[in-house]
């Protein structure tokens, strides 16, 4: 199945579907995700904080109470920092004094900067966050593991993201038919963001479908920069990454987008977009399994493929054994594929 890209615009949100990938990087240091999207930095943490993910949108925080008492002690004109930061005196009072107020996070930044207090410390004090409309979610750090790996690949697979920037909605979603997908895909959800709202909807002709409130949309919109390519790429900083992770965010591509043949003895994977295939093509060739040339399937009822293969006995044994399937049919045709070589 093909991944959806997105929209942007004013009216309602449209489906565009994209078979492209988008390119990137990831950063050097915990407190900044994107330095310029610069093509030089590396992979080198292992977890984030979520809220360096969502500085760039209109998102709402609550603080800790003791970092409240900070920010109204440290107060002594109202008048002047209302004026200073563009907000009412009422908002700058409520920030300071009110229980369990949502503070805009942009506004509240603006306000440790100017009362001299650590960013450091502000972030630490953020207890949970949410959009205008969204229901809330605890902060906590994403972890650079398995699970989100899974996750990104299933959104740029089978999965997607509709955009519609001026109402600051981001909606993530995945589609698939295979139960076993679309559980794995609720549980790596669950263990990097938590507790959160997942939706469901079962429909007959289209595939089943998981979609994610406009937050954890925004999360997974920023770690795929999709803002800054017109087209889905696999990002840089996952090009970049340990082996582990770089397997099981091909194992999530091949669950969606692979295709088995045991009788002739290979692995293929094909997409609309060359460019898509060709970052597939270099992950696989990264971890050590042999790919061969890219080719085109031009088919009388289906868009013009782009598709590889994998062959050969040892290239065949390392996909099985570092890659390998979550997909319960291609599971079962990998095993009897290896079986053959046995046999052989």
């Amino acid at each position: 199945m093909c991944g959806i890209f997105g929209y942007v615009g004013k009216g309602d949100t449209v489906v565009i579907p994209f078979e492209g990938e988008n390119r990137s990087s990831l950063i050097d240091s915990e407190t900044e995700f994107i330095h310029k999207y610069s093509p030089d930095l590396k992979y080198s943490i292992s977890s984030m904080n979520i809220l360096n993910l969502i500085k760039e949108g209109n998102y709402y925080v609550r603080i800790a109470p003791d970092f409240q008492r900070e920010i109204q002690i440290r107060i002594m004109s109202t008048i002047k920092i209302a004026k200073k930061l563009g907000v009412s005196r009422n908002t700058i009072s409520r920030m300071s004094k009110s229980e369990n107020y949502w503070c805009n996070f942009k506004t509240l930044l603006s306000l440790t900067e100017f009362l001299q207090i650590d960013e450091e410390r502000a972030m630490k004090s953020i207890k949970s966050v949410k959009t205008k409309d969204s229901f809330p979610m605890p902060v906590k750090n994403i972890e650079f593991n398995s699970s989100l790996a899974r996750t990104l690949a299933h959104i740029l697979g089978d999965g997607g993201i509709h955009v519609n920037k001026l109402q600051g909605k981001y909606r993530a979603f995945y589609v698939n038919i295979q139960d076993a997908l679309l559980e794995s895909f609720k549980t790596d959800i669950k263990s990097i963001f938590g507790e959160i709202p997942i939706y469901f909807r079962r429909r007959v002709n289209h595939g089943h479908e998981f979609w994610l409130g406009s937050t954890v949309g925004f999360m997974l919109y920023k770690l795929l920069q999709y803002d800054h390519f017109p087209v889905k790429r696999i990002p840089d900083w996952i090009k970049q990454s340990d082996n582990e992770f770089k397997s099981a965010f091909l194992q999530a591509m091949y669950d969606d987008e692979g295709f088995l043949y045991p009788q002739k003895y290979m692995i293929v994977i094909a997409f609309a977009n060359r460019m898509l295939t060709e970052d597939v093509r270099e992950l696989v060739q990264s971890i050590g399994i042999s790919t061969n040339p890219i080719r085109l399937h031009n088919s009388k009822t289906r868009t013009l493929m782009h598709y590889f293969s994998i062959t050969g006995r040892r290239n065949i044994f390392n996909f099985h054994r570092q890659v390998n399937f979550i997909h319960p049919i291609k599971r079962k045709k990998i095993e009897m594929l290896i079986s053959k070589y046995k046999v052989a």
